[in-house]
C-alpha cells in the first residue's frame, strides 16, 4: 500500500528523465490494471519490477480481454536495464510488455495469458478450418499483440518464462550484438496462434535481424504456425529445443547466415498448409531453410545436424513429406551459400 497504490503512479514518479537513480518496484500479491506508457529521450535509468510469484501478481490492461483497450500493457522506451521478474501479464490487445531501444532486457519467471487473443480453446487447438480461423482474427476475440515485444535491445535475457492461449510467442526483433550474447531458454510456449518463439528482422530479409542468440532447452506445443521462426540476422544457435504440434516447419529460417539448428526434438509438425491466423503458412518441411536477400557477411547459410523428426506431417505440399528442405540459395553470396545437414 505504501508508498504508492499503483504501478503506473510509481512509474511516472521514479522514471523519469534524466534520472540514473537504480529503482526497483516490488510488487504486492495483487491485480494491478491500466497501461504504462513512458518514452524517454536519453537512456539512463535502469529498474526491475519484481512480483511475488505469476500466480498471485498479475498487470493487465484490463480486467478482461475483451474491456481491455487498444494500447500495449507496458510501453517503455530508451532505458538502460529494464527486468521484469515473478508476475503474470494478461488480458492485453497490444503486447504485454514492449520494450524498445534499450541496453538490456531481461524477463524471468513471467506468465503471458490472453495477450492478443481471448484464448477461445477451440481456435487454438488446431482443430479449426483455415476460414474458420480466419473469421476468429478478423473478429474482436483478437488483436495485433502478443505476450512480449523486444525491439533495438543491446541484449536480451529471456529465461523461465511460460506463453499460454496468446495470439504471437515471444517476438525478439533486430537485438543483439557481436559483443554481447543473448539468451532464450527454458521457457514454455504453447498454443499460439502465430510463431512460438520469432527473432524478426525489421525490413523481413536479409539487412536486418537478430545477431548473436541462443535459442535453447525451450519447449514450444502446438503453436499454430511455425515452432520457432528465425528471420535475418547471424550468429544465431537453435539448440536443444522440443518442438511439438506445430502446424507449420518446425524450425524455419529465413535470410539467415551463420545459423545453427542442432539437436532438436521436432515431433508431430507442419501439420497444416495454413496458419493460425487464417493465411497460408510456411509449412513445406519440418525444417525449412530458405530466403536469399540481403545477406550479411558470414561463411556459411546454416548447419542443421543432429535434430530428431518424428510423425511429421505433410503441411503445404500434401503429397511429400519433407523433413529437411534447403532452398533458393543460389542467390546468396558466394560466401555463405554453404549448408551443412
Amino acid at each position: 500500500l505504501k508508498p504508492y497504490t499503483t504501478l503506473q503512479a510509481a512509474c511516472s514518479a521514479e522514471l523519469t528523465e534524466g534520472s540514473t537513480q537504480h529503482i526497483t518496484f516490488k510488487l504486492a500479491p495483487g491485480a494491478y490494471t491500466g497501461t504504462i506508457n513512458i518514452t524517454q529521450q536519453t537512456a539512463s535509468q535502469h529498474f526491475c519490477v519484481k512480483g511475488s510469484g505469476p500466480d498471485v501478481t498479475f498487470i493487465q490492461a484490463g480486467t478482461t480481454y475483451a474491456n481491455a483497450n487498444a494500447n500495449d500493457a507496458v510501453f517503455l522506451r530508451r532505458f538502460k536495464d529494464v527486468q521484469f521478474k515473478d508476475l503474470c501479464v494478461r488480458n492485453s490487445k497490444g503486447y504485454g510488455l514492449y520494450i524498445r531501444d534499450c541496453t538490456s532486457c531481461t524477463f524471468e519467471n513471467v506468465y503471458f495469458r490472453h495477450c492478443g487473443s481471448d484464448g477461445t480453446a477451440n481456435r487454438h487447438d488446431l482443430s479449426g478450418t483455415q476460414a474458420e480461423q480466419a473469421a476468429f482474427w478478423q473478429s474482436a476475440s483478437t488483436s495485433n499483440g502478443g505476450p512480449c515485444r523486444v525491439r533495438s535491445c543491446d541484449q536480451v535475457s529471456i529465461t523461465g518464462c511460460h506463453v499460454d492461449l496468446c495470439l504471437r510467442g515471444l517476438r525478439i526483433q533486430d537485438c543483439g550484438t557481436a559483443e554481447k550474447a543473448s539468451l532464450i531458454e527454458g521457457n514454455r510456449i504453447s498454443r499460439t496462434l502465430e510463431s512460438g518463439i520469432y527473432l524478426a528482422s525489421g525490413s523481413y530479409d536479409g539487412a536486418a535481424g537478430c545477431v548473436n542468440f541462443k535459442v535453447c532447452s525451450n519447449i514450444v506445443h502446438e503453436a499454430f504456425n511455425n515452432g520457432i521462426l528465425v528471420i535475418g540476422g547471424s550468429h544465431i544457435s537453435v539448440v536443444a529445443n522440443t518442438i511439438t504440434g506445430c502446424a507449420n516447419a518446425a524450425i524455419q529460417l529465413t535470410h539467415v547466415v551463420d545459423t545453427e539448428a542442432v539437436g532438436n526434438i521436432c515431433r508431430k509438425c507442419n501439420l497444416k498448409a495454413y496458419n493460425g491466423i487464417g493465411n497460408n503458412g510456411d509449412a513445406h518441411a519440418v525444417i525449412d531453410c530458405v530466403g536469399a536477400t540481403n545477406i550479411r557477411a558470414g561463411s556459411y547459410a546454416a548447419v542443421i545436424t543432429g535434430n530428431v523428426l518424428l510423425n511429421n506431417g505433410t503441411g503445404a505440399d500434401p503429397n511429400t513429406n519433407i523433413g529437411i528442405r534447403v532452398h533458393e540459395h543460389a542467390n546468396r553470396p558466394a560466401s555463405s551459400q554453404r549448408v551443412a545437414v
